[in-house]
């Protein structure tokens, strides 16, 4: 009696398992299509690689703090998210930016 309903359980039991397998194992797509960026420049003045940045991702607004400049820099990477795309950029350059809805862009120096 007791082999019986063990076999009943796993009769039951193993179609739940292969069915919860292949929800496992699909492929998750990206929580959003964030644009996508390639550069490659060579001791380029950091305003020059901010405004580079801004066309191909598109922003709308950049604001570049007035005493932000002189920083050059070397950057080489190849379809990235823009979000990390521009982190580089501000990390090399000992900056900091906020982001604000609509595509709006406030960078300056680190506050610390």
């Amino acid at each position: 009696m007791k082999i019986r309903i063990a076999i009943a359980c796993l009769a039951v039991a193993a179609p739940l398992c292969a069915a919860t397998a292949k929800n496992v194992d699909a492929p998750k797509k990206p929580a959003t299509s964030e644009p996508r960026v390639s550069l490659s420049i060579k001791d380029g003045d950091v305003r020059e690689v901010l405004q580079t940045l801004k066309k191909q991702c598109g922003v709308k607004n950049l604001i570049i703090d007035p005493n932000v400049g002189g920083n050059t820099g070397s950057i080489f990477v190849k379809d990235v998210p823009c979000s990390t795309a521009f982190g580089l950029v501000l990390r090399m350059s000992g900056l900091d930016a906020k982001f604000y809805p609509n595509s709006l862009v406030h960078v300056g120096a680190v506050r610390r």
